[in-house]
């Protein structure tokens, strides 16, 4: 079966089927890359002009108001994915989970999201290596995804405990008795002028 190359536009059902069911190997096109530095160029300058953008140089929910640092956005991306990384069981299943990857994917690739390089080839890289979240089918009232899509963030797929994969090279492990698993998540650069768009790449 031939590569899908994603491009933000153009994902049919039957594309879907194929990456979430036949392990279809996807790849970015070049134009979409673009279009995500320009997202990250036009973010950044509205920033250094005092452009309040919320979940970026802003806070979210009742901090919406809260200026952000610089210094502080790595250490607020990762507060942020811990915070909204809820949910009940039951649990997606991988071709479930694998279709909400790519699909959340190619909407990254429109570009309005500004979502890092990084982030975007985090997706394919965890598609074409069958590297697949657990993610809970319950999440919350409202823009639901965000309570369940956080858990790629996190990478909480490698936990065998749970019955949610192998370890691999994105989990640390420590043995001091009881087995510890650390997950690493990635530092994500995204945020948005538009609301409903926030947290989407997660």
């Amino acid at each position: 079966m031939d590569t899908l190359i994603l491009n933000g536009h153009d994902l049919t059902l039957q594309d879907v089927y194929d990456v979430a069911y036949d392990g279809r190997k996807v790849e970015i096109a070049a134009d979409a890359y673009a279009r995500l530095a320009k997202g990250r160029e036009i973010m950044q300058e509205l920033s250094k002009g005092g452009k309040a953008i919320y979940g970026f140089n802003r806070g979210v929910g009742q901090n919406k108001d809260v200026t952000i640092d610089e210094d502080f956005m790595e250490t607020q991306n990762r507060m942020m994915l811990r915070s909204h990384s809820l949910g009940l069981p039951p649990f997606n299943t991988d071709e479930e989970v694998r279709a909400m990857m790519v699909i959340r994917l190619n909407n990254m690739l429109i570009g309005a999201s500004c979502a890092s390089d990084d982030l975007a080839n985090s997706y394919r890289d965890f598609l074409n290596h069958g590297i697949t979240p657990r993610i809970p089918r319950r999440g919350a009232v409202g823009e639901a995804d965000i309570t369940t899509i956080t858990h790629v963030g996190l990478k909480t797929f490698a936990d065998p405990r749970n019955g949610g994969g192998k370890l691999n090279e994105c989990t640390k492990v420590s043995h001091t008795g009881n087995t510890a698993f650390y997950y690493v998540a990635y530092s994500v650069f995204v945020s948005s002028v538009q609301p409903r768009i926030l947290f989407r790449e997660f």
